[in-house]
């Protein structure tokens, strides 16, 4: 038993070797991030080697980042920046309300959290849905509404997963940057491809069959 256990092809080493993937990514991606025009490249790669991780396609963790870094560079910065602006706009609503909360109406309060809770959704399909189909922005980021509200099910899950880590280290020491950085980025892309892996499969067997057609 202990010897199917540790054998190289066995669970305990696949974990392993899992892990070690994921913490890569991570680097990879907070690495590749820093310059920020790049965001978009570096989330949009990350999204296309965990998706294949999930599926067992996987060759080279770093050779598939890089390959899929380069691919469509342009489209990916200028949707990665479209993606940062939106989110600083709503950090700044985030903050002024944590600043002057108390002076806005509870109608204002309401809708302004519902509005980020739509964009915030819908961010979270972006960059899976540019990993595995090409798509002008535009009808990316209407095909990633579509997916954040009809598929809202999946949608909050993927937003506990990106949450989890952060609420879990914040809650313990209140200090989570360094294990963002080994484990964040990559255990949330992770898991978020096993959440819309089958969802992604039915649209590929669509889009293939209307080929055909």
């Amino acid at each position: 038993m202990p010897g199917k256990i540790f054998n190289y092809e066995g669970p305990f080493f696949k974990f392993l070797n899992t892990f070690a993937n994921i913490v890569i990514l991570s680097v990879i991606t907070v690495v590749c991030c820093l310059p920020v025009f790049t965001f978009g490249p570096a989330v949009r790669a990350l999204y296309v080697v965990c998706l294949k991780m999930v599926r067992n396609e996987e060759g080279y963790v770093t050779k598939d980042y890089f390959r899929s870094f380069r691919s469509n560079f342009g489209q990916n910065v200028v949707l990665g920046l479209l993606v940062l602006l939106v989110l600083a706009l709503f950090g700044g609503g985030v903050y002024s309300f944590i600043m002057i909360g108390s002076a806005y109406h509870i109608i204002i309060k309401i809708g302004f959290g519902f509005a980020a809770l739509i964009v915030i959704s819908t961010v979270l399909w972006i960059f899976p849905m540019q990993s595995r189909f090409t798509n002008p922005i535009r009808q990316t980021v209407k095909l990633s509404f579509w997916l954040a509200v009809t598929k809202f099910p999946k949608t909050l899950l993927m937003l506990v997963i990106w949450l989890f880590i952060p609420a879990c280290v914040l809650f313990i020491s209140g200090n989570f940057f360094p294990l963002i950085v080994l484990a964040e980025f990559g255990t949330a892309a992770y898991f978020s491809a096993e959440v819309y892996d089958g969802l992604f499969r039915e649209l590929e067997d669509r889009i293939n069959e209307n080929k055909e057609n």
